[in-house]
């Protein structure tokens, strides 16, 4: 069998390392494909069959900035791929052993990836590699100021259900071990009012002057309140009784697509967050049948909730405070089913959709049926 070789790319592997990663991520996530600073490729028999692609930003954790004049180097992980035939044969540790060296070589203490949370092939090998999760709160208290630099070095900015990975000193990885991975309620509550101050945004962007009274912010407010304590509840309560132990997790640069979509173009966008298993290594396949239930009962929850609220404000048509909230919360549910059903692809493969596709393609589309009908309804009949 002819030896793996992991070399860095030159100008002449750039067409065929893209048509690699194409054949690995798929046609709509290689137009995010970029090669950063340095690529390194896993060569076999003269063909390329995976790489790597890294870069270097400037940021320095706050508890090593005393005395530091300018910031340090920090190394990304922005890609690694390898081809499917290939998988299961050490390329893909290959490449991040010689990618660690070249960020050692770089003088790079600081090493941070994005990877999607149902990703597990790639979150334990980070693992592995000693990288940890970090919450947005340990972020912040990690990096401070200079957060943001790190999400734009990290292009942690709109992947919606990533989460940030850091490997540092092995003190910190410990530490970060043992907080385990923010999330909560404290984290739910504040999704929560981020999803309906986004809301507001919405209806102010299509011309609505008081969206942010007290009285409109609290009807949005409750009922998006209302709308995520049903599916997050919902989630909890399936994860126990399939004896699975799971932790919300908010998605907290998805937030920043929402309010973007909301201000630039008037458009919604829910950003739910998820339950996901506790432990920081585990199997995305080998967990499904827990998993798949628990997203099937969140969705079928949530859909239930938006035909009850659909044949409340249909047949009692309630009026003041209570029906602008009713109609807030109908509002975001049929929103959030759009993502949380009918589309459970890539960017949008964190909701319970691709969760329930994986599981049961036969509950999904029951699934499925349903939120349609609910749309024909809600077109069709006034």
């Amino acid at each position: 069998m002819p030896d793996m070789i992991v070399r860095p790319m030159t100008p002449a592997d750039r067409s065929e390392t893209r048509s690699v990663a194409r054949r690995c991520f798929g046609y709509f996530t290689i137009l995010f494909f970029d090669f950063g600073a340095q690529t390194l490729v896993c060569e076999e028999d003269g063909r390329i069959i995976g790489g790597i692609a890294l870069g270097v930003f400037a940021a320095t954790p706050r508890s090593q900035r005393a005395g530091r004049e300018s910031e340090g180097r920090a190394g990304v992980i922005k890609w690694l791929f390898t081809l499917p035939e290939a998988q299961g044969r050490g390329v893909a540790n290959a490449l991040l052993q010689r990618a660690l060296n070249w960020f050692n070589n770089q003088g790079c203490a600081e090493l941070v990836t994005c990877v999607e949370g149902h990703n597990t092939a790639s979150s334990n090998r980070f693992y592995d590699a000693g990288f940890r999760p970090l919450g947005f709160c340990a972020q912040l208290a990690r990096y401070g100021a200079v957060l943001p630099r790190v999400w734009l070095g990290a292009f942690h900015l709109f992947d919606v259900g990533h989460f940030l990975w850091v490997r540092g000193q092995p003190a910190e990885t410990r530490a970060a071990e043992r907080r385990g991975v923010g999330g909560g309620v404290a984290a739910w509550c504040t999704a929560v009012f981020l999803n309906a101050a986004i809301l507001a945004v919405m209806r102010l962007r299509l011309g609505h002057p008081g969206a942010f009274s007290l009285g409109h912010a609290s009807q949005l407010l409750s009922g998006v309140a209302v709308v995520l304590a049903v599916r997050t509840s919902a989630m909890l309560l399936a994860a126990r009784a399939v004896g699975l132990q799971v932790r919300y997790r908010s998605w907290e640069t998805g937030i920043v697509l929402s309010a973007g979509i909301a201000a630039l173009f008037g458009g919604i966008f829910p950003v739910p967050g998820s339950v996901y298993p506790r432990g920081l290594r585990w199997r995305y396949r080998d967990l499904l049948p827990q998993l798949g239930p628990i997203g099937a009962v969140g969705a079928g929850e949530t859909l239930s909730l938006a035909w009850i609220l659909w044949a409340v404000l249909h047949f009692f048509e309630p009026g003041g405070w209570l029906g602008g909230a009713l109609g807030s919360a109908a509002m975001f549910a049929r929103a959030l089913l759009v993502f949380d059903l009918l589309v459970p692809v890539f960017p949008f493969a964190c909701f319970n959709g691709r969760r329930v596709l994986d599981w049961k393609p036969a509950v999904w589309g029951i699934l499925v049926a349903a939120f349609a009908g609910l749309l024909v309804l809600g077109i069709t009949v006034r």
